[in-house]
């Protein structure tokens, strides 16, 4: 069998390097930072692993060597910049292929209608707020598995200048924002997956931190209906 994992690194950054509001981790964190994702590797121990907020390729090899249980691996990085958090991907097994995704595919942009029947206007979302990571994993010999990354915009209110933590409305407006991009991305993200699973029989993986419950709507739109087949009878 395989085992796969996925694994929030909670800003996997370089020691002395700038992010988030000129935040940095000093030479001391970022060992401690290396040694907890390490024992976590070993603990988790599995063949495929997806990641998220990842800043820097070198600070995930160097987990990953100390974690002492990857012989032979590779490891792809969607779009790094060195000041963004960036989803990541680590196999045992040969990675054929990696594509990143940026930008909706136009079929997935949402239209909404004023009034029933009136004309339709497209919601402004067009982009992932980061970008998501798609790679082929040949886990046997001409059997590719489709793994694709993702890390969802955050419940985190994305507040407006002049408005106030302290006013209802404000905070309900700033709220309402995430969950439309939210949603926007995971719309975006099930459209990506189509491209594999429509007409086709190699597996799909979906691995992310998609910043909500396995109830939720979002997630849901991700993992779509479940097949008639698999309805009790």
């Amino acid at each position: 069998f395989i085992k796969v994992a996925n694994f929030n690194l909670l800003n996997l950054v370089l020691p002395e390097k700038m992010y988030y509001d000129n935040q940095k981790y000093s030479i001391a964190d970022y060992e401690k930072k290396i040694t907890w994702i390490s024992q976590l590797l070993q603990e988790m121990n599995a063949d495929i692993v997806a990641f998220q907020e990842v800043f820097h390729k070198e600070a995930l090899e160097e987990a990953v060597r100390r974690s002492g249980i990857y012989n032979n691996y590779e490891i792809v990085v969607a779009n790094q910049t060195g000041d963004l958090p960036r989803v990541a991907l680590l196999s045992r097994f040969p990675i054929l292929s990696h594509t990143v995704y940026e930008n909706f595919p136009e079929e997935a942009i949402i239209e909404v209608e004023e009034e029933e029947g009136g004309p339709k206007t497209k919601l402004p979302f067009k982009k992932f707020s980061r970008p998501v990571l798609k790679a082929v994993v040949e886990v046997h010999k001409g059997f590719g598995v489709n793994c694709y990354v993702a890390h969802l915009k955050s419940k985190r209110p994305t507040e407006f200048e002049g408005e106030s933590r302290d006013n209802p409305v404000h905070q309900a407006l700033a709220k309402s924002r995430s969950l439309f991009l939210r949603a926007a991305e995971s719309t975006a993200l099930r459209a990506v997956m189509m491209e594999t699973l429509k007409g086709k029989t190699l597996p799909v993986l979906a691995f992310g931190d998609f910043n909500d419950t396995g109830l939720s709507v979002t997630t849901q739109i991700i993992s779509g209906d479940i097949p008639h087949r698999q309805l009790p009878h």
